[in-house]
């Protein structure tokens, strides 16, 4: 597989992905750790990582709604497992993952109750590619697979906490006057994100000004987005 991995052969494009796709979580995991050590390319592991997750949280990363029907405590084991293996054995480089994939492990990671480790790799994963997470990835990770209330505002929160004190960093050191690209980027997302989850009779006025003032003044230009969200919000 790690000939296959790092040189082009003859055989079937992707067939020992789908091999690997099967095994157990510990064999995965050491399976992983052995690509890696023998110098695998990280799109390579990010590949195979994607794969074995589609395949083995399949209801979670895939089909969401059904996640929500039912609960078999082995499966969900069996899936925390999975992941756990999978985010344990992640390359390093923040981009080798699409950001929706992210969101999607950082949802499941909430629903089975992962352990803190795996739940915080994923926060601070996501919260490095934040500029490129959208309205609909954000509020993945924020509503319950029912898609009816909002179950994870703490996480978001982080998420976007971790992302706004790297940036007041990088803007210290640079002497940046203003907000970058990418930190006005993420406050548009934020605040189209209050505005969304405004309505929700979980939300406190403390809940919602705690989001709000994460996103510093510098990054909005305007405030239409969040005079929008605190109008719907008073409503």
């Amino acid at each position: 597989a790690y000939n296959e991995s790092n040189f082009q052969t003859r055989s079937p494009m992707g067939w020992w992905m789908d091999e690997l796709a099967v095994l157990g979580a510990d064999f995965y995991k050491r399976f992983m750790m052995s690509l890696k050590a023998r110098g695998a390319k990280p799109q390579t592991l990010a590949t195979v990582a994607m794969t074995y997750a589609e395949r083995n949280l399949r209801d979670l990363v895939v089909g969401v709604v059904a996640a929500a029907r039912g609960d078999d405590p082995d499966r969900r084991r069996r899936q925390r497992e999975a992941l756990d293996s999978v985010v344990a054995t992640m390359p390093p480089e923040k981009t080798a993952f699409p950001a929706t994939f992210l969101c999607c492990l950082l949802r499941a990671a909430s629903f089975l109750e992962s352990p803190a480790a795996t739940r915080g790799e994923l926060e601070k994963r996501v919260a490095a590619v934040l500029e490129h997470v959208g309205l609909d990835d954000l509020l993945a990770v924020a509503m319950g697979y029912d898609g009816e209330r909002v179950v994870e505002y703490e996480t978001v929160k982080r998420v976007v906490a971790t992302f706004a004190e790297r940036e007041r960093r990088e803007s210290v050191d640079e002497l940046r006057g203003s907000a970058s690209p990418a930190m006005q980027r993420v406050a548009k997302t934020v605040d189209a994100y209050l505005a969304e989850i405004a309505t929700d009779a979980g939300l406190s006025i403390s809940k919602f000004t705690g989001m709000a003032i994460l996103v510093p003044k510098s990054a909005r230009p305007y405030d239409d987005d969040l005079y929008r969200a605190v109008d719907i919000y008073l409503k």
